[in-house]
């Protein structure tokens, strides 16, 4: 049986917070900076890094023609994303307008990684000058443009495959839970009857052709076959990452597919 403390240690949880400001951070702001962040546990700090010159900020409405420095966070201790915010404006010495901070699940943070993504994928088509599409068609086949939007990764048994590597990964990562009692008084446990037929998982879709197999905790293969970055350990699409695929048409009339990727807050 576990502890107290195991089960406490197992139940820790990280807050991740994305700091975003449009004044350039030298060594003696940064330490301002981990200074405000220490109070609460501080656990990763990455960055500052830049973009590149925006005419228009996103999430500085009021500023134009400026570079942006993004530093992700992760934290021990909860706490609201406007609280951090007043603390950093504070230690810095900077206007209100000229920092944000937001959260990894905030909808704000979201929708400003949606924008973002579509404002790139509009600049792509401007250079490339293709004119938007209709996301249906009377084509009764998928093009290859189409095909490699998505690719493989979200579904088929390419996917299944990996999913279960990711499974034995994380079998092969955990203690026995085989445990050895102390107390003789459930000695008996070991003299249980036992099945007639082991049951062996590995057999699983044996005798069907290319089907997924089940892969033994202790063959689990490199870290390769792992699932992709916007697909979780349960095999959902992950929140914090997210592709968006816009169709296009060519001057031909030939159909192409635009994708962004977020800038994933969770690592």
């Amino acid at each position: 049986m576990k502890t107290f403390l195991e089960h406490l240690f197992e139940s820790d949880k990280e807050y991740h917070f994305r700091i975003k400001t449009i004044v350039p951070l030298d060594d003696a702001m940064l330490d301002r900076v981990e200074r405000v962040l220490r109070k609460y546990e501080l656990r990763d700090f990455k960055g500052p890094t830049k973009t590149i010159f925006q005419d228009h900020p996103l999430d500085f409405s009021d500023i134009s023609a400026a570079e942006v420095f993004i530093i992700d966070v992760v934290i021990g201790v909860p706490q609201s994303s406007y609280i951090l915010q007043q603390e950093l404006r504070d230690a810095l010495s900077i206007s209100e307008k000229f920092i944000v901070v937001r959260g990894d699940n905030e909808p704000l943070e979201v929708e400003t990684q949606r924008m973002r993504m579509q404002k790139e994928i509009a600049n792509q088509a401007n250079e490339k000058g293709l004119k938007k599409s209709s996301l249906l068609d009377t084509d009764s086949t998928y093009s290859e443009s189409e095909f490699e939007a998505d690719g493989a990764q979200f579904f088929g048994n390419e996917h299944v495959s990996k999913f279960l590597n990711t499974l034995a990964t994380v079998a092969s990562s955990r203690n026995s839970p085989v445990v050895e009692p102390k107390s003789g008084l459930f000695n008996w446990l070991k003299d249980a009857p036992k099945a007639d037929v082991e049951l062996d998982d590995t057999t699983f879709n044996t005798n069907i052709q290319d089907a997924p197999k089940v892969v033994p905790w202790w063959k689990v293969k490199s870290e390769s076959n792992a699932l992709e970055d916007n697909v979780s350990i349960q095999g959902n699409l992950d929140d914090d990452s997210e592709e968006r695929h816009v169709n296009y048409l060519n001057q031909r009339g030939t159909k192409k597919v635009l994708s962004s990727k977020s800038d994933n807050m969770r690592k």
